[in-house]
This record gives C-alpha cells, structure tokens and sequence, in this order.
C-alpha cells in the first residue's frame, strides 16, 4: 500500500554522519537545537549503532520533552530510508546521561544521530491518540492507514487525517454515512457504501475512475499504490495502475472468490481455500496455501495466508513461530509485518536493520491493527491509538 518516501528531518531536528570509521572507532557528536544540547560518542560497535553522552534542556515549556536518536540507513531500499531509535526522554530544563542503541548489519555505514523535541514528531517508538482527531478518538468500528494517512469508520462516517498532497483527507460528501468498508493506500483512498466504491486522493493511474461495474453490488474494497480492487459477486474487478500486472485478473479469479487483498504493487483473492496472487507477488503459492486457508492479507511486499490460525508468507519470508498458531490477522510495511494473536500485537522483521518492536499498550486488548509506512493505527475496544509517528506524516 505504501510507497518508499526518504524522510528529511527540520524544525528542532539537527543530523549529523559519524564519519566512516571502522567498526569499533568511535566519533564525537555534538549538536544543538532551539531549547535544547547534547554532546557525547557515536560509532558501530559490534553490529550496533551506538550513541552516548549527554542531553541538556533549557524549554521550560509545560510537557516538552528532548530525547536523542541514532539513526541507521538502510542501504538496499529505494532512497535509502532511515530507521531511528531513541533514547528516554528529559522532560523540562535538567541534564540527562544518554545511551541509545540500534542493530546495523550495515558497519562500514555510518549512523547518523539527531536531537528531537516530541512536537517534531519523530520519535517510532511514541504511542499515544494525541493526534488521531476528536471525533474518532472513541466508537471507532475500522480503521486503515496509507503510507501518510489514516482512516477512521465510526457510525457509516468516513475521517481522514495525516498527509493530504493528493487530497487523501478530501473526504467526498457520499463517504459521509453509510459507509461498510474503508481501504487507504499510497497516494489514494476508497470506501464502500450501498454497494458502490467511492474513491479520492491521487488519480495519476486513474485509480479514482471507479469502473461502472464496481459502482453497484461490491462486498469488498481493497487498495495497492496504484490500483484498486473490488469483489463482485464473487469476481475480482481491479483499476488503476498495471506496472507489474496487478490488474491482470487471472480467469480463476473471475467467480466463486470470497476475499481480496491488494498492497504495494500486488493483487490476491480466496477462492475455496485457494489463494491466488497476480501482479509483483507473482502466480507461484506455496502447497500449504492452496487449500484450508481462511482468511488473506497483502503487505508491502507480500501476501500472507492465514490457515488454521498459522500465518503463511507466499513469498517464502520468514515467520517466527509465535505466529504459526493463533493467529486471525497480519498487516504490514516495507520493513515490518504485525499479526493479531488473540488481543496482542506480535512483530516481526521483513527487512535488515528493522525495529518491530511492539509497545506493551498494544500487547492486550487490541480488536484490529493496520500497518502504514511511518505510522500504525491500533483498535481497541473501538478506541484508536497510534505508534511510529504520532501524525501519519513524519517530518521533512
């Protein structure tokens, strides 16, 4: 659903490279923002992006906090992303000792460090409803992010927040009641109600040109970068962009499917236990997911099954064993896949270097997750709550 963005840091963020040291070498850093300094040591050591020292706040402000990140890029992704850690928090004028780490496989990289305040925004490890809208605070029924936005379905109504360059917030009228189903995507967005698809965002692949026949008697909705997909009487009905074959609806997939799924630049559908995929995940299914599967779901860069409680990656990927039983749900992004067990959050690792780590409010309680590039919106209990980036839109 997401696509790969590089992320620049401004406001109270401040960088700085660590030289290209050898693995053990250590290198000073020293920085400063408004309100806030820090000094102290930065380098890989035994595959870890390391950072020590020392952060001073001067912000008197009530409830502003400054913490320090090392930062580790990610060298085979597009645009070469950045992944953070951070360290804790000093809250108000005062002095802290800092240590922060991150795994890098990549040593001959140098990690980067950066000093944040909490209102910059950048700071994955966050968890809060701070920035999910009022009204969707509470009786929340779905939820569903794109790589900058979040959509919230509470009583048929459709709410948007977060990146709105393509006018992904622009909610149309008709998406205001009645509403069944919600499905963000990279740029794009679209919802169901009475049957008929409703689409908004970004429309260079005419993925807003919704087909005739997907205007009556849809049951499903899903959204990959640049395309749509929707279920019709058992048929896969799909628009939009065709970069890699996702909209080449394979003839078994034309009756008798009971699911779609659709991510990055890849289709699915369930048709009697059987997954089918098309597009950049390919036609080839592993054996275990061509029958007794329940229920399927679409990641950046793959498809997952779910059978007998057991998640299946059909593009071979790893699954820890925690998610081979009991599980009912899997999202994901470029670097992390989630799965629901029961009421908790598990996660797990889809590319080097990924922090997937899995905030301990979200490890009970929780009714549905859905992953976004820079940001994951948690369901509990028809309360919403986030993590990643407070806001759907990290900093630039």
């Amino acid at each position: 659903m997401r696509r790969l963005l590089s992320c620049i840091a401004v406001g109270a963020l401040l960088l700085v490279g660590a030289g290209t040291a050898a693995a053990a070498d250590l290198k000073p850093w020293d920085l400063s923002v408004p309100g806030a300094s820090g000094h102290g040591t930065v380098g890989n050591v035994d595959k870890l992006a390391t950072v020590t020292g020392t952060i001073s706040v001067t912000d008197a402000t009530p409830g502003q906090c400054y913490f320090v990140q090392v930062g580790v890029v990610e060298p085979l992704l597009p645009r070469h992303p950045v992944y953070w850690a951070s360290s804790e928090r000093q809250c108000g004028p005062g002095t802290r000792a800092v240590t922060v780490t991150k795994p890098n496989d990549w040593t001959t990289i140098e990690p980067q460090v950066r000093i944040c305040a909490d209102t910059d925004n950048c700071d994955y490890n966050a968890y809060s409803n701070i920035t999910v809208p009022a009204e969707v605070r509470t009786g929340v029924s779905a939820v569903s992010t794109g790589s900058h936005v979040s959509l919230a379905l509470k009583n048929g109504k459709v709410t948007a927040w977060g990146d709105n360059h393509y006018g992904e917030l622009d909610v149309p009228a008709e998406a205001s009641s009645g509403v069944t189903a919600i499905s963000a995507a990279w740029g794009h967005d679209a919802a169901l109600r009475n049957g008929k698809v409703i689409a908004w965002g970004a429309n260079d692949n005419k993925q807003n040109e919704v087909p005739a026949e997907a205007q009556s008697g849809v049951s499903a909705i899903a959204t990959g970068n640049i395309h749509t997909l929707a279920l019709k009487n058992g048929k896969v009905l799909a628009w939009g962009g065709n970069f890699s074959g996702q909209l080449n609806v394979p003839a078994e997939a034309r009756s008798g499917v009971s699911a779609i799924a659709a991510a990055g630049l890849s289709s699915a559908a369930l048709r009697n236990g059987k997954v089918i995929t098309w597009g950049e995940a390919g036609s080839k299914v592993p054996v275990e997911a061509q029958s007794g599967v329940s229920a399927i779901y679409a990641t950046d860069h793959d498809v997952y099954a779910v059978k007998n409680g057991k998640a299946i990656s059909i593009r071979g990927a790893a699954v820890p064993a925690e998610a081979q039983s009991g599980l009912s749900s899997v999202t994901g992004d470029h670097s992390c896949t989630y799965g629901l067990k029961g009421d908790r959050v598990l996660g797990w690792a889809a590319s080097l270097n990924a922090d997937c780590l899995v905030p301990a409010a979200a490890q009970s309680g929780v009714t549905g997750i859905s992953a976004g590039e820079y940001h994951r919106l948690v369901l509990k209990g028809g309360e919403v709550y986030m993590w990643g980036h407070l806001s759907p839109t990290p900093p630039r």
